[in-house]
């Protein structure tokens, strides 16, 4: 019997996706080692010790799948974000990243390793797919289980083809009460005289407003409901420590509440801010939250500013 007949799953979920995932974690040792290759964990002994669905933390929310492994004596985690179309939430990658070191602080494991495993179209999609500092398609998947004969591998090819056929689907969810939020937030913006470049588009929600700097490939963006706002530098995280020295000179000359931090495989300079529900209307705000906010965006946005215009001064040969 082939693949495509051997069974429907009609409207397959994430759910199924995730039970199907936890099975081939516990009991087929050739899909695991597709995560083992893929993180570059090398062992001679490599024991599942369990395998959890939607552990939640009640600061950082839930993993999808959590593995914990033994490697040679040594526990490791590894903690899995299933999609197949669904819109991925604001800061959702770091937020796995925050639960395994919460966790691993406390003892649970002493390493951790965090993966998207999604349609390949959809990873292509969605921009905080790529956050993830490891990641597996669905197609990787059906590529393992289709050079296996057996009516399970067949049944496996089945489910991920389906759930494939789905499509990428959108990235963010309408929420009116959101758009309304954003559009007077624009309002605000340009009424008040800042000087920004803002640039998300007119019918988007605006979760988080997205800023352009004058600094190359630097771009601000003020995380509404985390109460942030973040000058990140794409591909910045292996050179953080740089940045750490940067904002420790800028605390000691007048800017005392900016701190540096990896994001993703990103780095940035974050400030707190207050934080604004953009479920409710904006006339409900503190305008002072408000100000305080434009004033965080516009702080970092001349930063960005200054930063470029003393690197044109400098030359290279």
């Amino acid at each position: 019997m082939s693949e495509s007949t051997i069974c429907n799953f009609g409207n397959i979920q994430e759910r199924d996706m995730d039970m199907m995932f936890l099975e081939c974690l516990l009991t087929d040792d050739g899909f695991l080692r597709l995560f083992l290759r893929k993180a570059e964990i090398t062992g001679i002994s490599v024991e599942v010790l369990n395998v959890a669905l939607s552990e939640t933390d009640p600061e950082y929310g839930e993993s999808d799948i959590t593995a914990l492994l033994s490697v040679d004596g040594k526990k490791h985690a590894l903690l899995i974000e299933d999609k197949i179309n669904a819109p991925a939430m604001p800061e959702q990658c770091d937020r796995y990243s925050k639960r395994a070191k919460k966790a691993m602080d406390k003892g649970e494991y002493e390493k951790f390793h965090v993966f998207i495993v999604c349609p390949k179209a959809y990873y292509k999609a969605n921009e905080e797919a790529k956050k993830y500092a490891n990641f597996i398609t669905y197609e990787d998947c059906i590529e393992y289980f289709s050079k296996k004969t057996d009516t399970l591998s067949k049944i496996r090819c089945a489910q991920l083809n389906q759930a494939k056929a789905k499509g990428p689907g959108s990235t963010w969810e309408k929420n009116e009460k959101a758009m309304a939020f954003f559009e007077k937030y624009r309002t605000y913006m340009a009424t008040h005289g800042y000087d920004l470049d803002l640039r998300n588009k007119k019918d988007s929600n605006g979760w988080w407003p997205h800023y352009g700097t004058s600094f190359g490939n630097a771009y601000i963006y003020h995380k509404v409901s985390d109460g942030v706002v973040d000058l990140t530098f794409p591909n910045g995280a292996n050179d953080v420590s740089t940045l750490k020295l940067a904002a420790i000179w800028l605390n000691a000359h007048g800017v005392p509440n900016i701190q540096a931090l990896q994001t993703g495989k990103a780095a940035a300079l974050r400030i707190k801010v207050p934080v604004l529900d953009q479920h409710k209307p904006f006339e409900e705000a503190d305008m002072d939250d408000v100000e305080a906010c434009f004033k965080a965006v516009q702080e970092l946005s001349n930063l960005a500013t200054a930063v470029g215009q003393i690197s044109g001064f400098v030359k290279t040969k």
